[in-house]
């Protein structure tokens, strides 16, 4: 094993000549990420399942149109704090974490009262479904973004092992607790309970674990927390915006056709999670390395990533129908949708770009990003949902896209 050791690690540096990336760094990182995201694939899927199994689509729609909401809600939760604390504690500021967790406590109380305005909405509208959800939903809310900060400190220290382990575990009991819930019932309020109370008792735990594996120093800073509150300000046009197609699908056209979008958007949107770990790998080497050594090389990294990417869309393209008629044969109508959304995997390698700009703190070229990609992903929906149904929803995720990959390359170029 020593042997075989040996001559794997200098196999990774010989690559290194091709790659021009430290493979070893690489190669261990992704090793770990790549394995907490096979069981979030693993766990994706047996819900998905469960629910095709368990209830009719109605129920699996109305379950994603909920929880659309965490997103949307999770604003008022400052969600640039997460990364401006990876940022500060990669360069051993590690005080900042502390004061990233009062910060996201305090404005989280904006969370529970937007949720529990939007309850009312709903209780209003005679939607009691929807508004015992979301009020679920907005009490819960604080408690699951913030206890999440663990992540920060174990990505920032680069304790990719660790970090990967508390995210399988904390997919599995999730998934573990959804589904049991699901086979004893299809009621929408009680399944949304349920994944809120794991989702708080599992990171809670993981957080605890955190503290007390990660020894924190007392260093502080005030410039992270003014970015935390920049990166927070610039998330929310993007967040609407992520969610808008699953909202808009729900209002134009119907809870099963938005079951539909949501099965066929899944298993691209957890490929691209896999291929998001480079970003998380990356950023903590961005924080510390000088602009002009990472433009020297990036870009020709990006193009290599590209060759490797479109090898895997072009072999999810081809075994969907197959994948789909064997595991999910009541979404098999999803098929041809989710083969086109495929194409948005070779959108993936701009997320190195965002990674150069936020470890960089680029806050003018972040605003631009975030004020200009979700005004014309909104607006694209707006316009091709009505008219082109399920459709609309996948030409305007694609062309958005194009129009961010173009965006971010343009910015990149002139640092």
């Amino acid at each position: 094993m020593k042997q075989v050791k040996q001559q794997s690690y200098q196999f990774l540096r010989w690559l290194e000549r091709f790659t021009g990336t430290d493979m070893v760094y690489l190669t261990k990182g992704l090793s770990w990420l790549f394995s907490a995201q096979m069981m979030g694939v693993l766990a994706s899927a047996v819900t998905i399942i469960a629910f095709s199994r368990l209830a009719p689509k109605e129920v699996y729609g109305t379950y994603q149109y909920v929880l659309s909401y965490i997103s949307i809600l999770s604003i008022f939760v400052l969600p640039g704090v997460s990364t401006a604390v990876t940022q500060a504690l990669a360069r051993s500021i590690d005080g900042v974490f502390w004061e990233g967790l009062k910060l996201k406590l305090r404005f989280s109380v904006l969370a529970t009262v937007a949720g529990l305005a939007l309850a009312g909405y709903y209780a209003m509208q005679g939607n009691i479904t929807l508004a015992i959800s979301i009020a679920a939903l907005g009490l819960g809310l604080p408690f699951m973004t913030t206890l999440n900060l663990y992540r920060s400190i174990l990505v920032s220290k680069q304790r990719f092992a660790t970090a990967s382990q508390f995210e399988a575990l904390s997919r599995i009991f999730i998934t573990v607790v959804v589904v049991t819930t699901l086979f004893f019932t299809t009621s929408i309020p009680v399944i949304i309970i349920a994944f809120v109370v794991a989702t708080i008792v599992v990171r809670a735990v993981t957080l605890l674990l955190t503290l007390r594996l990660v020894s924190l120093n007392t260093k502080r800073e005030t410039k992270s927390i003014t970015y935390a509150k920049h990166l927070s300000l610039m998330t929310v046009l993007p967040i609407l915006a992520g969610q808008a197609d699953k909202i808009l699908v729900w209002h134009y056209l119907s809870a099963a056709d938005l079951a539909l979008y949501a099965v066929a958007l899944i298993p691209v949107e957890q490929f691209r999670g896999v291929l998001n770990n480079l970003r998380t790998l990356a950023f903590p080497k961005f924080s510390t390395q000088p602009i002009a050594q990472i433009k020297e090389t990036l870009l020709q990294k990006i193009k290599r990533f590209e060759i490797g990417i479109t090898v895997v869309m072009v072999g999810y393209i081809v075994l969907a129908p197959w994948a789909f008629a064997w595991v999910l044969p009541q979404y098999v109508d999803a098929v041809p949708y989710t083969q086109v959304l495929a194409l948005l995997l070779l959108a993936a390698p701009r997320t190195l770009l965002s990674t150069v700009l936020k470890a960089k703190m680029r806050t003018k070229e972040l605003y631009t990003i975030r004020i200009a990609g979700p005004l014309v992903r909104i607006s694209l929906l707006l316009w091709s949902i009505p008219n082109y149904g399920l459709w609309g929803a996948v030409i305007a995720a694609l062309l958005t896209e194009v129009f961010l990959y173009v965006l971010y390359l343009g910015l990149f170029k002139r640092l």
